[in-house]
């Protein structure tokens, strides 16, 4: 749809959670369900913590989403890794460990969640 409506050079941001992010990693190794990925729309199953469902039934790597969005006729121009909130969640209650995990992890392709910044290359 960004493609249909944005004019060639409009720009496009594109955010999501990070597959492959160190702590969904961890998550698969001790065999639990990816954080931010849901089975179901109404009830969350499998994951460490007890959470409300997010709603993600498609989650992607940075690898995937970079493709993804090359494919499509946009040029990316800016990729920035988020890390974990120290407002809500584990963050909250472990903010040392967060703010370490954070400062260790703001590579794209281990971070919590990407943004992605792209402009629109060609008439398709």
């Amino acid at each position: 749809e960004a493609r249909r409506v944005l004019k060639r050079g409009g720009k496009i941001i594109v955010t999501t959670a990070n597959l492959a992010s160190w702590f969904n990693r961890l998550s698969l190794l001790f065999g639990y369900q990816p954080i931010f990925t849901d089975v179901s729309l109404k009830h969350s199953f499998g994951h460490l913590w007890k959470l409300a469902p997010m709603g993600h039934l498609r989650l992607y790597t940075y690898r995937a989403l970079r493709k993804m969005i090359e494919i499509y006729g946009f040029k990316i121009i800016k990729v920035k890794g988020l890390g974990i909130s120290n407002k809500f969640g584990f963050g909250k209650s472990h903010p040392w460990i967060a703010n370490f995990a954070n400062f260790i992890f703001q590579k794209p392709s281990l971070c919590s969640h990407l943004i992605i910044m792209g402009t629109k290359e060609s008439k398709r």
